[in-house]
């Protein structure tokens, strides 16, 4: 005679304390695959172990594809970076500079060389040694003048003056002479043969000019 009765239905094997929160922590795995050094972490382990990674390849492939969007939008992150910087260059950092590059004068830059940053304002020790620097190389009358509106010669002068302002013990010269009219290069060796005579200052002159070699050697 059959039994009409169902049978029982299969009682579930108890897990262990160890078992309940392996399968916690995969869970956490799961929610937090989002982020990227956690996506990476638990990749590194999935790929060190080929039987968890056929446990667990939804999450394998979560890990994944994690990863590849926090590389894209790093990259859309950098592209856009690139772009505000570029636009806050041509939108306001050039036209800052050649605002500034029109409006300087000379103290300005001498100033700059002395702070490390342009001033913008020059207190009067500042100005006492600009001026200074300026006497020593006959440019003292330039110290309000706007680079701009300098000189070739006159120009080479202020430069020069920015090179001495901070007491150096050696002047490195390239081709000073370079683009300066006759009277501008005479003035500006006259300079030069003054400095070369100073015994607290050592000079290097490079240059391809026969005469100023011959003016400022000792």
């Amino acid at each position: 005679m059959l039994n009409d009765r169902p049978y029982p239905a299969p009682r579930k094997a108890k897990r262990s304390a160890v078992e309940i929160e392996e399968e916690r922590a995969w869970v956490r795995f799961y929610r937090q695959v989002g982020q990227a050094d956690i996506a990476a972490e638990v990749l590194a382990q999935l790929d060190a172990d080929a039987q968890a990674r056929h446990d667990h390849l939804a999450l394998y492939l979560s890990c994944r594809e994690s990863l590849r969007a926090h590389k894209a939008r790093t990259q859309r992150n950098k592209r856009i970076g690139q772009l505000v910087r570029q636009a806050g260059r041509v939108l306001v950092v050039e036209p800052m500079r050649a605002l500034r590059l029109k409006t300087s004068r000379a103290i300005d830059l001498l100033v700059a060389t002395l702070r490390g940053a342009w001033p913008f304002r020059v207190t009067e020790p500042e100005r006492e040694r600009a001026r200074k620097a300026l006497a020593r190389v006959g440019g003292e009358k330039l110290i309000d003048k706007p680079i701009a509106g300098l000189s070739g010669g006159e120009t080479q002068r202020v430069f020069l003056a920015r090179a001495l302002i901070n007491d150096p013990v050696l002047l490195i010269l390239d081709e000073p002479t370079a683009g300066v009219d006759t009277k501008g290069r005479a003035e500006f060796m006259d300079v030069l043969s003054e400095i070369s005579r100073s015994d607290e200052l050592a000079a290097i002159l490079v240059t391809h000019n026969l005469a100023a070699i011959a003016r400022t050697a000792t």
